[in-house]
């Protein structure tokens, strides 16, 4: 841990939460809110009714007077239909919690047309979790379009497509779509990207804060602002060469963070807004060969803007060609000097090469949750809080 700014305290372990089946990929998506925490988990235990044995689960903890406790298991019912033909696409590869709303992207979920691709929406009533909406789009079947990525704040829902295929139309590339809740209604509002991004242009994460919506992947990420009910093309950010650009989004205010982790050692670049102009304000890096940048979360709160960057090929001994890449993240603070190494995550002691430490993040106020998906036989998640 380094450059650490006079004030603000340093993350302490809280809880560690183990996957509860052999190989199950626990912690491949997570998302946190101020009293929740949900974890993906890609290969889960049999849904009651269910022919396929994998069909992934969500796990919601809440947060107590004496930690975290489990608080659900979420499986949508229409699993046990067996729509899902390949488990290893199941449930929750992309989560996003806002207030009393979660949303479970299952871009594997196929259903009887063989359209690919759902959202799940589930609502918080009496301290549970209840299913109360499914989010498909009209799609050529067998192609996997819809659910590559959501973001949710309040009543507004991002989810990302990686590529268009609608039935009777050439593929085209990667797009969003923008949802508005009306009580348990979800109205689309936009479709953003379709038809104006190359054809190989896929989809890889979409991030949303107030009136801004950022859509990445492919290379390039594109930003757009919020008139009225309509949703107008505010930049595209292109990277300039063009190695992993893209694969993670952040927004917080007028500040937007893009991860590369193929650029090198891994990149995380910053832009902040100025008018209506992006603006590059700039690039952060740790390590060697790291991935670093393969996901990012910004945060304001009360210690200032802070970004969480992972790094799941991370190795503390900095060797070049060792085995031992377990995995970490790194959090950064703005500051009138520039952006400031705050502190590091590393992985357990007990890790091994490969667990991926970092995979997965989410960070809010003075939580934050870190997931290592392959660790061991069934993958953590691991839950941080600010020391007072």
């Amino acid at each position: 841990m380094t450059g650490l700014p006079a004030g603000a305290a340093p993350f302490e372990m809280d809880t560690q939460v183990l996957g509860p089946a052999p190989n199950g990929q626990f912690g491949i998506a997570v998302a946190l809110s101020e009293d929740t925490a949900a974890v993906g988990s890609l290969y889960s235990p049999r849904v009651r009714g269910a022919t396929q044995p994998n069909t992934g689960s969500v796990y919601v903890y809440a947060r107590g007077g004496d930690g975290w406790v489990f608080l659900q298991r979420l499986a949508p019912p229409d699993f046990a239909k067996d729509y899902s033909s390949d488990p290893n696409l199941g449930l929750s590869a992309s989560l996003a919690i806002s207030d009393n709303t979660l949303a479970v992207a299952a871009p594997g979920r196929r259903d009887l047309q063989g359209r690919m691709g759902a959202v799940y929406i589930f609502s918080r009533r009496n301290g549970r979790w209840i299913q109360r909406g499914t989010l498909t789009v009209n799609s050529q079947p067998y192609h996997n379009p819809f659910a590559s990525a959501v973001a949710l704040q309040g009543r507004t829902l991002v989810v990302g497509a990686r590529e268009d295929n609608i039935p009777g139309h050439p593929s085209d590339g990667g797009f969003a779509y923008v949802f508005e809740s009306f009580g348990d209604r979800w109205v689309q509002r936009a479709k953003l990207l379709s038809g104006n991004v190359p054809s190989y242009f896929r989809t890889t994460c979409v991030a949303i804060d107030g009136d801004t919506i950022a859509v990445g992947g492919s290379g390039s990420v594109h930003v757009f602002a919020r008139n009225g009910l309509a949703w107008n093309r505010q930049a595209q950010i292109t990277a300039t060469n063009g190695t992993g650009f893209g694969n993670s989004v952040s927004l917080s205010g007028d500040t937007l963070a893009v991860g590369a982790p193929s650029d090198g050692n891994g990149t995380a670049y910053i832009y902040i807004r100025v008018g209506q102009r992006w603006q590059f304000e700039g690039r952060l890096t740790f390590g060697y060969r790291s991935q670093f940048g393969h996901k990012v979360v910004l945060h304001q709160g009360a210690n200032g803007l802070e970004v969480m960057v992972s790094a799941p090929s991370y190795n503390p001994e900095q060797y070049r060609y060792d085995t031992r890449r377990q995995g970490g993240a790194h959090l950064f603070a703005r500051t009138p000097e520039g952006w400031l190494l705050k502190q590091q995550f590393l992985a357990p002691p007990h890790a091994s090469n490969g667990d991926r430490f970092g995979h997965a993040i989410d960070f809010k106020g003075d939580t934050a949750i870190i997931s290592t998906p392959y660790r061991s036989s069934s993958g953590a998640t691991y839950i941080f809080q600010r020391a007072n």
